[in-house]
């Protein structure tokens, strides 16, 4: 399986620096170069192109606006996943208006193995383009991840309800709700978390979300 590049365009050297320790801890990922500004990313887009933009919502003073960079490079780059970065509701709102043309959106608050399950899910998704010779734009669609806001306290009861090995059925008569509501709230859990199926809830660190 080839290795997917990434480029970071982030203000925040921290913030770098500690995602391209995650990512580059992880075989088939690794960072290609780290920017701080919109021409810098350009500069480095044209040495060479990326499989993976990770853009932070948050772009220096001066610089044009998200909104206007997500379109301009989905654009130019019909190949590239894009993928948006934030740490705020007014974030993740801008992230909903640019998802026709992003693979996902990552919360900063959420922990790093969410981080990494995103990116390997954009990455899976690059492979299937490839295998499937798919020229069209790299965008989101449902089953794509939206890593956004942290569990409710219904939804995390929920989920430690379920690592307990309850099911759905019994969770309802403990909390004395409807089946239904407790099945909400463990589909809304699962998209946040872009758990894939029930064994992957065992994983999960509960108190970290």
């Amino acid at each position: 399986m080839m290795v997917k590049n990434i480029i970071i365009l982030d203000d925040h050297p921290i913030f770098h620096n500690g995602v391209k320790q995650l990512i580059d801890s992880e075989p088939l990922l690794e960072v290609l170069d780290m920017c701080r500004t919109r021409e810098e990313l350009f500069f480095s887009l044209s040495l060479g192109p990326a499989d993976i933009l990770l853009l932070d919502c948050s772009l220096p003073d001066g610089e044009s606006n998200i909104l206007e960079l997500v379109e301009q490079l989905s654009l130019q780059l019909t190949d590239s996943a894009l993928v948006l970065m934030g740490d705020s509701v007014s974030h993740q709102k801008i992230a909903e208006q640019c998802s026709p043309m992003i693979a996902g959106y990552f919360c900063k608050t959420l922990p790093a193995e969410n981080f990494l399950i995103l990116l390997h899910r954009v990455r899976r998704m690059l492979n299937n383009e490839s295998n499937n010779n798919s020229k069209c734009n790299i965008v989101m669609q449902d089953n794509i991840p939206f890593v956004s806001n942290r569990l409710s306290v219904k939804e995390k009861t929920v989920m430690k309800y379920l690592q307990k090995g309850l099911s759905v059925t019994q969770i309802a008569e403990c909390l004395n709700r409807s089946v239904k509501t407790i099945s909400s709230q463990k589909r809304q859990a699962m998209r946040k978390l872009d758990l894939k199926n029930n064994r992957d809830i065992f994983e999960l660190k509960i108190n970290e979300l």
